[in-house]
C-alpha cells in the first residue's frame, strides 16, 4: 500500500512539473550517514531557549539520479555535516520543534582526478523538529527542509547549470539518559540518516516536493 501511495505522489509530481514548464529531468542527491558514529555531543540543545545544533557528522557516501552526467553512487572523503537551526520554539508530547533559518552545510569530496568539492551551503526552511516515540526515551530523530546551493565543481560534475536545490534532512541519534521534550540535548551515538537533495522547482509545487522528499527519506531507530 504504502509503495503504491508513493507511486501516486511521484507520477502527480512529474506531471506538475511538467505543467509548470521544467523542461529538465528531476535530479535527486542522496547523501547518506551510514553508520552509528560513537562521538559525544555531535546534537546538542542547550535546554533554555538556543537552537539545535549539528557538529561534524560524518556522511559517507552519495547517490545521484536523474543527473545530465555520472550519474552513480560515489564514496565521499572528508565528509562533514554541519547545522544550526534557529531558536527553539517550542515543545510537545514527543518533540521539540526549532524554528527555521540558521544553516545547513555538507563540505567533503568525491575521490575522483581531480577532486570534487561538494560545497553545499543552505539555511532551514521551515520548522525543525526533534522526535521520540515515547516519553521519556533515549532515541531521538530529526526531520527538517531546507533550501541550499552548490559548488561549481559539484555542478560541473554533473552537468547541472543552476546552483540552487531543495532538501530534507533525517536523522536519527540517541541520548545516554532517557530525556523528555524541552529538555536539553547532548548526544552519545549519530545514527544512520540522509539528507535528499532535488533540482529547483516552481514555487508553486515547493511544498509538494519536499514533502515527497520528506516520505522517501530514512528514518531508523537508534538502538540505545
Amino acid at each position: 500500500m504504502k509503495s503504491k501511495v508513493l507511486l501516486v505522489m511521484m507520477t502527480g509530481l512529474v506531471a506538475i512539473l511538467l505543467m509548470a514548464g521544467v523542461a529538465q529531468a528531476v535530479v535527486f542527491f542522496d547523501f547518506q550517514v551510514e553508520h552509528p558514529q560513537f562521538v559525544a555531543d555531535q546534537v546538542t540543545y542547550d535546554g533554555v531557549g538556543g537552537p539545535l545544533v549539528g557538529t561534524n557528522i560524518e556522511v559517507e557516501s552519495v547517490n545521484v539520479s536523474g543527473a545530465p552526467l555520472n550519474n552513480g553512487f560515489y564514496p565521499i572523503t572528508d565528509g562533514l555535516l554541519n547545522f544550526t537551526t534557529g531558536a527553539f520554539d517550542s515543545s510537545g508530547a514527543l518533540n521539540w520543534v526549532f524554528n527555521g533559518g540558521g544553516s545547513i552545510t555538507i563540505n567533503g569530496n568525491i575521490a575522483l582526478n581531480p577532486l570534487f568539492d561538494i560545497d553545499m551551503s543552505g539555511t532551514f526552511a521551515g520548522n525543525v523538529v526533534a522526535a521520540q516515540n515515547s516519553d521519556p526515551d533515549t532515541t531521538h530523530s530529526i526531520i527538517a527542509d531546507f533550501t541550499d546551493t552548490k559548488g561549481l565543481d559539484w555542478l560541473t560534475l554533473f552537468g547541472i547549470n543552476d546552483p540552487n536545490f531543495i532538501g530534507t534532512m533525517n536523522l536519527s541519534f540517541a541520548t545516554p539518559t532517557a530525556i523528555s521534550p524541552g529538555d536539553a540535548i547532548n548526544s552519545s551515538v549519530t545514527d544512520v540518516g540522509a539528507v535528499h537533495n532535488t533540482v529547483p522547482v516552481p514555487p508553486a509545487v515547493w511544498l509538494f516536493g519536499s514533502g515527497l522528499l520528506a516520505l522517501v527519506g530514512l528514518r531508523r531507530k537508534v538502538k540505545a
